[in-house]
C-alpha cells in the first residue's frame, strides 16, 4: 500500500490507490461525530479515530499476507459495512420483524443478526477470492463513493461548528445583581438526582413511606416543596426550564426546533453566565446523558461515566461509536450497569471534594440515581442489574431510591461541614419515575399517571429565605429566581407555575396540564 500521489492526474489517484477502506472507516466515525456535534468536543473524536483507522489498517495487512493489496481492500471493506452498520441493521432489519417465531425459534435476536453477517461477509469474501475482478473501476467507483460520502459529514461538520447553534433561540433574558460582586455570598450547589419521586407519589403508588429522609434534609435546613412537579417531565426540557428561568416556549423552542439546539441553552444556560459574572467558579459533573454530560463553558468538568476495558477508559463518544458495531453485544447492561454504579458514587464523592475548596463555587451534578438500571440495594451496595430477576421493578427501583437517600445525606453532610451553615443547596430531580403504564400518547394518559411522571423531589436550603417566598407548589422554573432575587437582589419576576408534556413521538409539541389534573384534591 503506496501512497505516493506525487506526479498523479485524479484519473489515476482514483483508480490505483485503495483507499475507500479507509475513508469509509473515516467517515463512519465523523458521521456519528456529526451526529452528535453540540454534545461532543473535536478533541474527542481524534483517539477513537485512530484507534478505527488503526483497526482497518490492521485487518488490511493482515489479509494483504495472504491475497492480493486490491483483494485484501476489498474485503477490508466489506468487513466495515458489515462491523459498522449493525446498528443499523438491528433497528431498521431486525426490530420490524419482532417476533419471528420459526419452529419454536425466535429467529429475531442479535445472535442469529451477527450469524447471518459472517455468513454473508464469509461468502462475499470467497467471491472476491476466486473471481477476477476488474481492478480499476471498481478501485475508482468505491474511492469515489467514499469520498462522496466522506465530503459530504466533512461539510455538514464545518457547517455544524461555525452555525450559530441558537439561531432559532432567544435565551438572553436580562439579569443584573443590585449591587457590586459580593465576596461573601455562599457557595451553591444544584444537585439533580434523576428521576426521583415526589413523597406522596411513593406513598400511594409504591406503598413507601420517605419520611425519614425527608425529615432529614429539613433538619439540615432545607424547605422540602411537597407539591412540586416538573415543569417539563423530561430531562432536557425539566433542566433547560430550571437552568434558564424560562419555559422553553418563551426561548423559542416548539416542534421547528432541533433537539441540538435544545441542547444549546443547556451548554449556555442563564444560571451560569449570571454566577460566573459573579466571580464564582462553575464545577459540572455529569455522567451518561448526553445533554449535561459536560459543559463548555464550565471552569472544571468531570465525568465519572466510562466504561473500562482492561484499564482503558472509555468516553460516551466512543461507546456511541462501539454501540453502532457489534461489540454493542459486549457492552451489555451487566458492564454498563457496573460502570454506572462507581459512576455516581465517584461523582458524589467529587461533590464532597469540591465543597473543601475555598473558593465561591456553583456545583452543578446530575446523578443517574434512582433512574435506572438499577445496580445499588436499599443499603447502598452494589448489585448486577439482573441479579434478581425475581424481584418486581418498583422494588428495585426503591431500593435503589433509599440508596440515593444515603448517598445524599452524606453529601449533604460534608457540604455543610465544609462551606459552612450559609451554604445553599438545592435537591431537585428532574422527572418523575418511569412509568412502565405510559400510555401510546400522553394526551391519552390518565391523570394519576401523569402526576406520577411529573412529581418530584423538590428541597432548597437558602438560610436568607428560610422558607420564606418559598411555596409547596413551587416548580423548578423559579427556583433561581426566587434564589437570586432574595440573594443578589435582582428583581426577576416569578413565572406562573406550570407542567408542561411532549407528546410522543418525542418532538416539541407541548402541551399544558390542567391544574385540576395536578392537584384533583
Amino acid at each position: 500500500m503506496n501512497f505516493d500521489f506525487r506526479n498523479m492526474d485524479t484519473e489515476e489517484l482514483l483508480s490505483e490507490k485503495l483507499a475507500f477502506p479507509f475513508l469509509f472507516t473515516t467517515y463512519f466515525v465523523l458521521s456519528v461525530y456529526q451526529h452528535n456535534i453540540n454534545q461532543v468536543r473535536l478533541v474527542e473524536v481524534i483517539r477513537p479515530l485512530i484507534i478505527f483507522l488503526t483497526g482497518t489498517v490492521s485487518i488490511y495487512f493482515f489479509i494483504k499476507y495472504f491475497l492480493s493489496d486490491f483483494k485484501a481492500a476489498l474485503i477490508t471493506f466489506v468487513s466495515s459495512i458489515s462491523f459498522y452498520t449493525y446498528n443499523i441493521q438491528v433497528e431498521y432489519g431486525l426490530k420490524p420483524l419482532l417476533p419471528l417465531n420459526v419452529f419454536g425459534f425466535n429467529l429475531a435476536r442479535r445472535r442469529y443478526l451477527l450469524l447471518a453477517n459472517a455468513v454473508l461477509v464469509t461468502a462475499i469474501s470467497a467471491l472476491i477470492i476466486y473471481k477476477e475482478l476488474d481492478k480499476e473501476n471498481l478501485t475508482k467507483i468505491l474511492n469515489i463513493v467514499t469520498s462522496f460520502l466522506l465530503g459530504l459529514t466533512l461539510s455538514g461538520i464545518v457547517i455544524g461548528l461555525s452555525g450559530p447553534v441558537n439561531q432559532n433561540l432567544e435565551n438572553n433574558i436580562e439579569i443584573s445583581a443590585g449591587s457590586s460582586v459580593d465576596e461573601s455570598q455562599p457557595s451553591i450547589y444544584y444537585i439533580i438526582p434523576d428521576r426521583y419521586a415526589r413523597g406522596d407519589v411513593l406513598r400511594k403508588q409504591y406503598g413507601f413511606d420517605n419520611k425519614n429522609f425527608i425529615n432529614s434534609l429539613r433538619r439540615d435546613g432545607f424547605y422540602v416543596a411537597n407539591e412540586s412537579y416538573a415543569n417539563y417531565p423530561f430531562s432536557y426540557g425539566s433542566l433547560g426550564s430550571s437552568l434558564n428561568m424560562q419555559y422553553l416556549q418563551d426561548i423559542g423552542v416548539d416542534e421547528s426546533v432541533k433537539q441540538k439546539q435544545v441542547y444549546s441553552i443547556l451548554q449556555d444556560h442563564q444560571v451560569q453566565k449570571f454566577l460566573r459574572s459573579q466571580d464564582y467558579r462553575y464545577h459540572h459533573i455529569g455522567l451518561n446523558y448526553r445533554a449535561t454530560a459536560f459543559n463548555r463553558n464550565a471552569d472544571h468538568n468531570i465525568n465519572h461515566m466510562r466504561i473500562d476495558f482492561g484499564g482503558l477508559s472509555v468516553s460516551e463518544f466512543e461507546t456511541n461509536l462501539l454501540k453502532n458495531t457489534p461489540v454493542i453485544q459486549v457492552l451489555n447492561e451487566a458492564i454498563i450497569g457496573r460502570d454506572k454504579a462507581t459512576g455516581n458514587l465517584k461523582s458524589v464523592k467529587s461533590i464532597r471534594k469540591i465543597s473543601e475548596k475555598p473558593e465561591r463555587k456553583f456545583v452543578f451534578a446530575h446523578l443517574m440515581i434512582p433512574h435506572p438500571a438499577f445496580v445499588f440495594n436499599a443499603t447502598g451496595d452494589k448489585i448486577k442489574p439482573h441479579s434478581r430477576p425475581d424481584l418486581p421493578r418498583s422494588e428495585k427501583y426503591l431500593g435503589q431510591l433509599q440508596a440515593t437517600n444515603k448517598f445524599l445525606n452524606r453529601t449533604v453532610d460534608r457540604i455543610i461541614e465544609n462551606e459552612g451553615e450559609d451554604v445553599i443547596i438545592i435537591i431537585q430531580s428532574d422527572s418523575g419515575p418511569g412509568v412502565e403504564e405510559a400510555p401510546e400518547k400522553w394526551t391519552q394518559g390518565k391523570p394519576e399517571t401523569l402526576r406520577k411522571r411529573a412529581g418530584i423531589l423538590n428541597a432548597v436550603r437558602a438560610p436568607e429565605l428560610n422558607g420564606s417566598k418559598m411555596y409547596q407548589r413551587m416548580t423548578p422554573v423559579n427556583t433561581f429566581r426566587t434564589i437570586f432575587n432574595e440573594y443578589f437582589k435582582t428583581g426577576l419576576k416569578m413565572k406562573k407555575d406550570k407542567v408542561y408534556f411532549r407528546e410522543n413521538p418525542p418532538e416539541h409539541n407541548f402541551f399544558q396540564l390542567e391544574n385540576k389534573t395536578l392537584h384533583p384534591e
